[in-house]
């Protein structure tokens, strides 16, 4: 045996942790095995011929003894050690996963101690450690992310897996796919609420499985879409559609209308030249095209009206009982073009002109609404896409509440022409209120505060939004029944508090909306934190965080409701974690702030095409070596026109709606490109840092696509760091952080950016290997060297107690620099050394430096 001391089994027990069957130190200069921990069989077998056998015959014993057939050979080659040096050089750790006899999966690794002078490697760890239940629990997560929770169907990401293998496999050749759209769900959900659309789709759920279930395979794609790959031939799959629709048609849920879906199918037979994908694309195709004869068949149109594609597609998004069109012109009678449909619907004689339409329907609507109704038309004319509800007599049921959505015709020339669509909800203003808190539901509020507006237009009103941070930690914690206690007592201490109180809405499960006068005074930040004080006090739950934000209306009169209520919302949004402040108004900062947003959401796509994305190069300082170590990669926007746009600007909204996963995707072929050019021309290469968002991680085979990159360029590992923020385990940290150990295994440097401002840090830190932690720049901004509870201190003690790196961001003194070398801080990121650079300057840099 060797000597023990060139490291303990203590030290090392220490140093990797966990629970392990064998740990052995190999010395390979010598040949010869420390025993530190092993099962019976190696440990007989070294009590038995110590170092007379080679390590080599050491692993082929423990391969032969516990490893099953299907995995013998491919371990026995993991543990050649003639190749051992090659494979694990410029890594941490290599590992394998095999199937052991008797304990199920198990982990082998190789962990290199030292090297020699000569750069040799000399000590090698070798340890195995039973992984079951991990293995157990991945594939319980794995087969959960299949599923659409709702339903109970696959879902998206199955389907996905499902394409990808008939593409490796090929298709059968009676391999049929259909896609399924439910008709009218939109107009559910926005008149019975989403509950009863969730009813609709589940039903629809319900007849697919029941027809398709036992032959063939079913996806929810989220919404009402559905897909069926079906293995059965065409004329056998004609009549299970005949069967299918006898039971749609015969469906009664609590919406007791039947139901009606949309279908489209597409064969592997009729397309053998087709991908799985183009496959999918064809059946959607021919949906949509029986999803618009569907809505053809409802609209028996006068005329020229609604003719337009435009007009069509957005009449489609309010299609409820039937489509008209208000046209009016110099000179002449207004007039108001129905179909038999809306002509029955509203009791008009069929025989009416549309000038005799006009008369009667804005004769019957009633007295105190016909100032509210001009306008709303007037609203329209200038622009704006309006709904209104009113009520209305109807010549033979009386007193009926209609509700017309309209809009604009920017194609009609000749006037001016108004489209829409009328629905009775005479049944539905029961459903208006809340149940739990007696509010207003989204819809309604919506609805009323319209009315208020448009009748009062010489009065100011004030929305106040109220939003309880974290609801779903309350939920969780204290129960349903509790937390609707807290529900139902904010409510009441709304209505009781807020002055001037004109109309209270519940937008969604904890956000509530007060429409109040406006009295001219603006309510102060310190206004709001008494006022929130008011409520908490008497709570039924402590503990909790509830903001506010506020818009008034003489701000923008002319946008809707929902609009001024979003704007409000976007106040409470921005002052979310910031807990000194309780209350915020929407001012003209929040105002650019959403132009700005849409502004970036209507070029984004064009920008990543027109390649308007630009890799940008912040140099890291090694102190210890005094030159540059490494940089990050950060993505600019130059606009053609705008010119440099602001990360802080773009990057939030990228985040926001998803698209930072396209553009991290481009930055990180860049950097892949970039450094395959410098090593081809012979250039100074260092280390390139790669930022990975919490977006990012949504893939659950990000591992797999960076490494495919990775190799396509051909980059050596050690060049690459990943970056991994914080904020990034907020959601699903077992995925993540499985994700962040397979790139770590395959010898990439991980780096934990803006350490010491999350709430995560340390837990972080305990389960996941990392090998630079970043120091936030407010860290260093707010360092006071003379407090005993210095931040800075206390995170570098964590770096160097577990033997980490740190990067120092945002350094822009000298002062700042002195004390992170005295720290013994490693690298140094900040305007000190440069500010980011574009990749040609970047270059130079390192070229002069050389």
């Amino acid at each position: 045996m060797i000597s023990n001391n060139i490291l303990s089994s203590e030290q090392i027990l220490r140093t990797i942790g966990g629970v392990y069957n064998n740990i052995h130190l190999f010395d390979l200069e010598k040949d010869a095995v420390q025993e530190i921990y092993a099962i019976e069989a190696v440990h007989n077998f070294l009590k038995e011929y110590g170092n007379k056998k080679s390590i080599q015959e050491l692993l082929h014993h423990v391969a032969n003894k516990v490893s099953t057939d299907e995995y013998l050979s491919s371990i026995l080659e993991f543990t050649n050690l003639s190749t051992l040096e090659q494979r694990i050089k410029g890594k941490k750790i290599i590992s394998f996963d095999y199937v052991e006899k008797y304990a199920g999966w198990t982990r082998c690794s190789f962990i290199p101690v030292e090297y020699s002078p000569d750069n040799k490697l000399r000590y090698v760890l070798y340890t195995s450690r039973v992984i079951q239940d991990d293995k157990n629990h991945e594939e319980n997560l794995l087969a959960q992310m299949d599923y659409d929770e709702h339903t109970g169907l696959y879902n998206r990401r199955a389907l996905e897996r499902d394409g990808k293998h008939f593409g490796k496999e090929g298709m059968p050749k009676d391999l049929t796919l259909i896609a399924m759209d439910i008709n009218g769900l939109n107009a559910v959900n926005h008149t019975l609420g989403v509950e009863a659309g969730d009813e609709l789709v589940k039903g629809a759920a319900d007849c697919i499985i029941k027809v398709f279930g036992s032959k063939g395979k079913i996806y929810r794609l989220g919404g009402d879409e559905f897909y069926v790959i079906i293995d059965m031939e065409l004329n056998e799959l004609v009549k299970l559609f005949s069967v299918f629709d006898n039971v749609t048609a015969s469906w009664k849920g609590n919406l007791a209308k039947g139901l009606t879906i949309s279908k489209g199918i597409a064969a592997h037979a009729e397309f053998p030249d087709l991908t799985f994908r183009e496959l999918l694309a064809k059946a959607d195709q021919r949906m949509y095209q029986e999803k618009e004869q569907y809505y053809k068949s409802r609209d028996k149109r006068i005329g020229e009206n609604l003719q337009e594609p435009e007009s069509f597609s957005l009449i489609m998004q309010k299609a409820y009982s039937g489509f008209v069109s208000l046209q009016f012109g110099d000179g002449q009678l207004p007039k108001l073009f129905v179909d038999d449909f809306i002509a029955n619907f509203l009791g008009f004689e069929l025989t009416n002109t549309p000038e005799k339409n006009y008369e009667e329907w804005i004769n019957r609507i009633h007295p105190d609404y016909s100032d509210f109704i001009s306008s709303a038309i007037e609203k329209i004319i200038i622009g704006n896409q309006t709904e209104v509800q009113y009520p209305w007599f109807h010549p033979k049921a009386g007193l009926t509440y209609i509700r017309t959505f309209g809009y604009r015709d920017p194609n009609f020339t000749d006037g001016v022409r108004i489209n829409g669509t009328f629905q009775n909800v005479t049944n539905l203003v029961h459903l208006q209120k809340d149940r739990l808190t007696g509010f207003y539901t989204n819809e309604a509020f919506f609805q009323k505060a319209e009315e208020i507006l448009m009748a009062n237009k010489e009065k100011n009103y004030r929305f106040f939004v109220s939003d309880i941070e974290n609801f779903k930690a309350i939920n969780d914690r204290y129960g349903n029944e509790h937390s609707d206690e807290l529900l139902k007592y904010l409510a009441k201490s709304l209505k009781n508090l807020c002055k001037n109180l004109v109309l209270a809405g519940r937008l969604s499960t904890d956000v509530f909306v007060c429409m109040q006068e406006d009295t001219g005074k603006v309510q102060t930040s310190k206004e709001g934190l008494k006022f929130q004080n008011a409520i908490l006090d008497g709570a039924p739950i402590k503990n909790f965080v509830w903001k506010h934000g506020v818009y008034y209306t003489r701000i923008d009169r002319n946008i809707s409701a929902q609009q001024m209520c979003d704007r409000a919302r976007l106040a409470v949004e921005s002052i979310k974690g910031n807990y000194d402040v309780a209350c915020a108004l929407y001012d003209e900062k929040l105002d650019k702030f959403v132009k700005t947003k849409q502004q970036i959401l209507e070029n984004m796509e064009d920008a990543l095409k027109n390649k308007e994305f630009k890799v940008y190069l912040q140099p890291k300082h090694d102190l210890r070596k005094n030159k540059t170590g490494g940089a990050e990669a950060l993505v600019r926007w130059i606009h053609p026109v705008i010119g440099f746009m602001n990360p802080g600007d773009f990057i939030p909204v990228f985040e926001q709606n998803g698209f930072v996963k396209s553009v991290d995707e481009f930055v990180f072929r860049e950097v892949c490109l970039m450094l395959r050019r410098w090593i081809d021309e012979g250039k100074p290469v260092v280390p390139i840092s790669v930022n990975l968002s919490r977006r990012d991680f949504d893939s659950v085979d990000l591992a797999e696509q960076l490494l495919a990159v990775i190799e396509e360029i051909d980059i050596p590992h050690e060049l690459i760091h990943f970056e991994v923020t914080e904020s990034a385990f907020s959601d699903s940290p077992d995925r993540i952080a499985n994700t962040i150990r397979k790139l770590h295994d395959e010898g990439f440097v991980i780096e934990l950016d803006d350490f010491g401002t999350g709430y995560s840090s340390l837990t972080s830190l305990s389960e996941i290997e990392f090998d630079i932690l970043k120091l936030d720049m407010s860290i260093i901004r707010n360092d006071n060297p003379d407090s005993p509870r210095n931040v800075l201190d206390m995170c570098n003690q964590i770096v160097k107690q577990m033997n980490l790196k740190s990067v120092a961001e945002g350094v822009e003194t000298e002062a700042q620099l002195n004390r992170l070398k005295k720290i013994g801080c490693d690298y140094i990121q900040g305007y000190y050394f440069s500010k980011p650079l574009p990749v040609e300057d970047f270059e130079n840099y390192l070229a002069n430096e050389a």
